[in-house]
């Protein structure tokens, strides 16, 4: 008797805290960097879920001068929550 075990698997695009990366510690810790690679996972690997969020960076940004952006609702470093700026 043959018996199949289908795994559930997913397609995930890594990111990188910002202290992993060349900016080191003067990142803003709940800033992502998409790296480039993309990898497939087991299901049963992930253990907990994360809330990601863009923000955008207006076009005119150089026009109103390049001062960092307002953003309505910012970050609380809680462990789980975080945001990226570009893909």
């Amino acid at each position: 008797m043959l018996e199949f075990h289908v795994s559930q698997s997913v397609i995930l695009y890594l990111c990188s805290r910002g202290c992993d990366t060349v900016l080191g510690e003067t990142a803003d810790p709940v800033e992502l960097f998409v790296i480039d690679q993309c990898e497939d996972f087991d299901l049963s690997a992930i253990i907990r879920k994360a809330t990601v969020t863009q923000k955008v960076i207006p076009d005119n940004w150089a026009k109103l001068g390049g001062l960092e952006v307002s953003h309505e609702n910012d970050i609380v470093d809680d462990g789980k929550t975080f945001f990226f700026q570009h893909l």
